[in-house]
């Protein structure tokens, strides 16, 4: 037995479908059935008006799409072609004829006691007779004024002074009454899903709250304790992690102080300064690059920037890409010679990229196969300029930024300042600086010209953005499999530059862990106090944390690379165990 439930548009309305809804009684699945709005003629034009043609307006061909234009003449109408609701408009709802019997009538076609038609998958009523889909993913019918569907309904209008129409080929004007039309169909909509939700069986006790996976909430403790020890011991002022995880979700932890004058709480949203995160970033691009065929990653440098590395022991003839993004190039980095002189003569200049190259050129060739160096990731970022045409800024906005919808993620330029809500970092200075946690004078390094970091240091960023990048690389969103199997060929890494243990592949470390497996990422560090690092363990769980003070002290830096494995390995040991170089 069913009982019948009819919505219905209001008459003064136009270009919109009902539904007749049918439920059973019993709680079982809805079924739907539309209903056609079937639109009076426009009037013609008066015939003392100077463009009054005395043709009445063509009908609408079948399949054409709204923002449709019409012919000249035509009157109430706004520029653009779209239809006005006029008074004489007002349309009625009228039942649409039943759909077409398939063979062997009735239930018969589709077997004893099944609905014969498509099944509805749920939004606005199936077509009926006569109608078509449109390329916003609804559908039409021949006899409607204008066309509409709940997806070009949904999706949100531009924040301007003229309201457009979303996803349609014309951006013409929308008249503010279709605003009204939107909500009686997403109204409608709301109230054909809850008809059609299945009530729950009578007796059957309703589903308690699911409760979060075993373990979720001792890596939870195991890290604020972590955090909580940099803090503390180490006088960090403000400390914050972002965990994503495949059973427990996404969580974050933070300790300590954005703000040392203010005493503003540190929290996990707050921008800063990635430092040598941005390395892997550039990396990702000249993989990219590779994709495409634009380059090779065992190209000599001196087919893309000719001349550049020559002197000094150093020929770019014999550097590759490769070497570069694995810094086994042999070539010094410049932060070394900046880094040497007063600070203040460098905070707040300005700094080309191949003025940095020359610094690192000039320097004496470092010793050993592997040398970290960010003049490496800098000669990488004038190769993007070389081959694209742009700058890497625009390469990295682009290809990464733009796609993957990291919103606090940005090439400052030669701003010092951070824009929006961002953590403020420290460094050490002199005894009438403001007192860090531990009684440290520290100075706020947070204003800052990181056109001194380029490619290989200088993005703004926050752990949420940090671990969308990392999950997304890792998950193939951004380079073929076979070129993030080259990412992730390693080298043994200098434990002076890195720590113990670590390898480096293409913009990117690989470090041990102690529940088995190596985490993959990268960190980073800027002179004015911020420290970042992002990484994934075997098992898929992500972590990026950021810190208002580099560590500054050996046992600090191990208890900070402790917090992160503390944060991937806290429910127990890995059964993942890594298949990468050892």
């Amino acid at each position: 037995m069913t009982q019948g439930l009819s919505l219905t548009a209001d008459d003064g309305v136009a270009g919109h479908a009902a539904t007749r809804v049918r439920a059973d009684a019993d709680g079982g699945p809805a079924r739907f059935r539309p209903v056609t709005l079937r639109s009076a003629p426009h009037p013609p034009a008066r015939s003392d008006h100077p463009t009054a043609s005395p043709a009445r307006r063509p009908a609408p061909r079948p399949g054409a799409r709204h923002g449709r234009r019409f012919p000249p003449g035509d009157r109430g109408r706004p520029p653009g072609g779209r239809e006005r609701v006029r008074p004489a408009d007002r349309s009625r709802i009228r039942p649409a004829p039943p759909p077409p019997e398939s063979a062997g009538s009735g239930t018969d076609a589709a077997g004893p006691g099944t609905d014969a038609r498509p099944a509805y998958q749920g939004g606005l009523p199936p077509p009926g007779p006569g109608a078509y889909p449109t390329r916003t993913g609804g559908f039409a019918h021949r006899s409607w004024g204008v066309v509409r569907s709940e997806a070009n309904c949904a999706a949100p209008l531009r924040s301007s002074g003229v309201r457009y129409l979303p996803n349609t080929s014309s951006r013409s004007p929308v008249p503010k009454r279709r605003s009204v039309r939107c909500a009686v169909v997403l109204a409608a909509a709301s109230a054909l899903a809850a008809v059609a939700a299945p009530a729950p069986a009578a007796g059957r006790p309703a589903t308690a709250p699911t409760a979060a996976p075993a373990g979720c909430d001792q890596a939870r403790g195991a890290l604020t304790a972590s955090l909580d020890t940099l803090v503390a011991r180490h006088g960090t002022p403000g400390v914050a992690a972002e965990v994503t995880d495949p059973r427990c979700g996404r969580w974050s932890v933070a300790r300590g102080v954005a703000d040392l004058d203010s005493g503003r709480p540190m929290r996990a949203a707050d921008r800063l300064r990635i430092g040598s995160v941005s390395k892997t970033f550039t990396a990702t691009v000249v993989v990219q690059l590779a994709a495409e065929g634009r380059l090779r990653l065992d190209d000599p440098v001196e087919r893309h920037l000719p001349g550049l590395i020559r002197g000094d022991g150093h020929d770019g003839r014999t550097i590759t890409v490769r070497q570069l993004l694995q810094h086994t190039s042999g070539i010094a980095d410049y932060v070394d010679a900046i880094g040497a002189q007063p600070v203040e003569t460098w905070r707040y200049r300005h700094f080309e990229p191949r003025e940095l190259v020359e610094l690192g050129l000039k320097l004496p060739r470092p010793q050993g196969p592997w040398h970290y160096s960010t003049t490496n990731t800098v000669l990488a970022g004038l190769i993007v300029e070389k081959v694209t045409g742009r700058g890497v800024e625009a390469e990295v906005t682009r290809r990464i930024i733009r796609p993957l919808g990291l919103r606090d993620t940005y090439w400052p330029g030669d701003a010092t300042r951070i824009r929006g809500a961002h953590s403020r970092s420290y460094f050490p200075a002199d005894a009438d600086t403001r007192p860090g946690p531990d009684g440290t004078p520290l100075a706020d390094g947070t204003a800052w010209n990181m056109t001194f970091g380029g490619a290989g240091g200088a993005l703004v960023s926050s752990p949420a953005d940090v671990n969308r990048f990392f999950r997304a690389l890792f998950g193939g969103e951004l380079v073929p499999a076979s070129l993030l199997a080259e990412m992730k060929r390693t080298v043994p890494a200098d434990p002076e530059r890195l720590w113990p243990g670590a390898r480096y592949g293409l913009g990117l470390i690989a470090s041990p862990l102690s529940c088995g497996g190596m985490w993959w990422g990268h960190g980073g560090t800027v002179p004015g106090g911020h420290r970042a690092l992002g990484a994934i363990g075997p098992g898929g769980r992500g972590v990026a944390l950021a810190l208002t003070r580099v560590p500054h002290s050996e046992q600090a830096e191990q208890d900070f690379r402790t917090a992160v494995d503390t944060a991937l390995c806290a429910t127990g040991p890995n059964t993942h165990q890594s298949k990468e170089n050892m």
